[in-house]
This record gives structure tokens, C-alpha cells and sequence, in this order.
């Protein structure tokens, strides 16, 4: 019996031309139309806030070799291992963010270091109004409307860098992370696919219409 049954299995083929391709097809066709559509209408609608540290340099890099010979002093105070860190806020999602969808102001926490300045270099757009400030150990920005794509750029001297930390909660937001400028020409690219690739099946399902001779 068990002979039989392997025999049959090893015996038995497919026959495909009982395929009917046309709805298959169709429905590929469908699937990667719908998933195009709502992979698409995610991807539009997302909201990301994030934030990219364009430079840390320390001013003096052999102040280690002459630490005994060199002091530094900012308003009046000396100061030891300052470090200039040109830091870029932005709003790479799509949707706005509004000065509400703050829970607080934002903070940039510089543990373990004391910050001695900060400094606007650029927003985008200019007319962005946004107050900046800063104590010992952090930099706050206020809550203000950040529509797609606006940013701030500034700058901060800190004595005994060790790290930083984002402090800030935003409505829709999980997590306020470092910026990937790979997401966007990611998402589109895949988007793209999907749209190509139904299209592609679509065509062929048509095409498959028009050449089965009418029964």
C-alpha cells in the first residue's frame, strides 16, 4: 500500500494548462495594488521628528600635551576639553507639528558636562520663531510649529562633552532618534515597485483577456 502511494506521488504531475491565469493574475494584480496603496497612504501621512549632530569638534586637539602650560577661560571662568557641536533639529515626517503635540519644551541633556553657550545659525524656513535657551547641562527649544521639512540649526560650546540626550515628548511620536537619510528615497523606492509590479500584472492580465479566444 505505502509502495503504491510513493509510486503515485513520484507518478503524479501538475497539469497547469488547468490553470485559469486570468484570475490569478487578476488577483496579484489586486493584492499589489492594494498593498502599493496602503504602504503608500502609511508613508505619506507618517510623523518623524529627529535630530543630526552635524559637527563635535574639540577647539584644542593637543590640549591634552600642554594642559599644564594652557589655560582657557570663558567669561571669566576656566574651563577644561571644550568641544563646539553644531547640532540640526527637523521635522523629516510629512504631517506638521504643531506647538500643542509638544508635552513640553524640548531639552538637549549634555550629562556629566557643563554647557557654556548656544548659539541659532540657521533655520528653515527663516521666519521660523523659535526661542532657544540653555543652563548648566541642557539646551531647551521651545514649542513652535514645525511643518515638513523645517528646521533649526545650532550651535553649542560644552565643557567636558561625554554625551547627549534628547529630552521631549510629542503627540504621535514614539521617539524623538538620531536622522536616517535613507528612509525617504527608501520608501518611495519600494513604493514604486509595488506600483510598477502591479501594473506589470495587470497588463498581462488584460493581455491574457484579449488573446483567449471567445467559447
Amino acid at each position: 500500500m505505502v509502495n503504491l502511494t510513493l509510486t503515485y506521488l513520484f507518478e503524479w504531475k501538475f497539469d497547469f494548462s488547468t490553470i485559469d491565469w486570468k484570475v490569478i493574475l487578476a488577483a496579484l494584480g489586486f493584492i499589489a495594488t492594494l498593498i502599493t496603496l496602503i504602504y503608500f497612504q502609511w508613508w505619506r501621512s507618517r510623523r518623524r521628528f529627529s535630530y543630526e549632530v552635524l559637527s563635535n569638534n574639540i577647539l584644542i586637539s593637543h590640549e591634552h600635551e600642554v594642559r599644564d602650560k594652557l589655560e582657557i577661560r570663558f567669561a571669566g571662568e576656566v574651563v577644561k576639553d571644550v568641544r563646539l557641536i553644531v547640532i540640526k533639529l527637523i521635522n523629516d515626517g510629512v504631517q506638521p507639528i504643531k506647538p500643542d503635540d509638544f508635552q513640553k519644551p524640548m531639552r538637549i541633556v549634555f550629562p556629566n558636562a557643563k554647557v557654556l553657550s548656544v548659539e541659532k545659525e540657521q533655520c528653515n524656513p527663516e521666519n521660523l520663531d523659535i526661542d532657544i535657551d540653555h543652563d548648566n547641562e541642557s539646551v531647551s527649544i521651545s514649542p513652535t510649529l514645525f511643518n515638513g521639512n523645517d528646521s533649526i540649526q545650532f550651535k553649542v560650546l560644552v565643557s567636558r562633552y561625554d554625551s547627549m540626550k534628547i529630552d521631549g515628548r510629542l503627540v504621535g511620536i514614539p521617539k524623538i532618534g538620531e536622522r536616517n537619510r535613507r528612509p525617504g528615497l527608501f520608501g518611495d523606492l519600494v513604493s514604486l515597485g509595488f506600483y510598477l509590479f502591479s501594473l506589470v500584472l495587470l497588463g498581462a492580465y488584460f493581455s491574457q483577456y484579449r488573446n483567449t479566444p471567445n467559447r
